[in-house]
């Protein structure tokens, strides 16, 4: 468990990213997709009371994609995110689908959780209404990991979209059943819950 510091869970409005957000990490399918020196992180966003249907309005064309999906910010170092985030904010991001388990391609190397946001509106006059989710985990990967689980993050919120709690869970028998109907069995998942960052250093 841990409480949220900062600014994350603030709803924010600024010019609209889809069109500058850096490259994220593929979502796969295929495990002959996972190249040398590559691994799947295995995972799920989960948000506390979820989302209503009429919580979240995109309607500029194209925007339908960002329906109850969390984009996960990354970095190779342990950062503190700045408003308005910039696309750079983006690389590396794992774009999560609310409640459901990802599969995402990433280099077999350690990397933190800096937040998250959540795309709540976007208009026909392209500005963008977010909400900005917490981070300071690591998720900590192996030379030679081929896929790792890394838990559940669990929001929870407010009726003004407030985050007031994270729980990282644990859902490593759903997932790795999940991952061994997928990919046929193809290769071990280990088990590597996210790790919280008590004192982040720059």
């Amino acid at each position: 468990m841990r409480k949220l510091l900062g600014f994350f869970g603030a709803l924010a409005m600024g010019a609209l990213l889809s069109s500058c957000m850096a490259a994220g990490r593929p979502l796969i399918t295929n495990m002959g997709d996972v190249g040398p020196g590559e691994t799947v992180v295995v995972g799920k966003v989960k948000v506390t009371p979820p989302l209503a249907e009429d919580e979240q309005t995109l309607n500029a064309i194209g925007s339908e994609g960002y329906k109850n999906r969390l984009f996960l910010l990354t970095g190779d170092q342990w950062r503190d995110l700045q408003t308005p985030l910039s696309g750079d904010d983006y690389k590396g991001h794992i774009e999560a689908p609310l409640g459901h388990t990802f599969f995402a391609l990433s280099d077999a190397q350690s990397f933190y959780i800096l937040g998250g946001t959540l795309i709540l509106g976007v208009s026909n006059q392209w500005s963008q209404e977010d909400i900005y989710f917490p981070g300071g985990y690591k998720a900590v990967i192996r030379p030679g990991d081929r896929a790792v689980y890394i838990g559940t993050i669990h929001y929870y919120r407010n009726e003004f979209f407030q985050i007031t709690q994270v729980v990282i869970e644990d859902d490593y028998a759903e997932a790795e059943a999940l991952f061994s109907g997928r990919f046929g069995g193809q290769g071990p998942l280990r088990k590597s819950l996210l790790v919280p960052v008590e004192t982040p250093s720059p």
